[in-house]
């Protein structure tokens, strides 16, 4: 993440102002999408653990 992030600043700081700000505003959008994806698969192994855990496998898990 951290070098593509400086590359794409590298990237827009080379071009004009308004590309700039759009590609700013891109990059927002594509890290937010990526956590909450991220948020939303942790939570779903979450779910599975639990459902294991009260299944009695709680074994395989920990």
């Amino acid at each position: 993440w951290q070098v593509i992030s400086t590359a794409g600043t590298t990237v827009s700081a080379a071009l004009s102002p308004a590309s700039q700000r759009r590609q700013s505003r891109h990059t927002a959008q594509i890290r937010k999408h990526a956590t909450s994806a991220t948020t939303r698969h942790m939570a779903r192994r979450d779910r599975a653990r639990r459902r294991a855990t009260m299944n009695g496998w709680g074994g395989c898990w920990s």
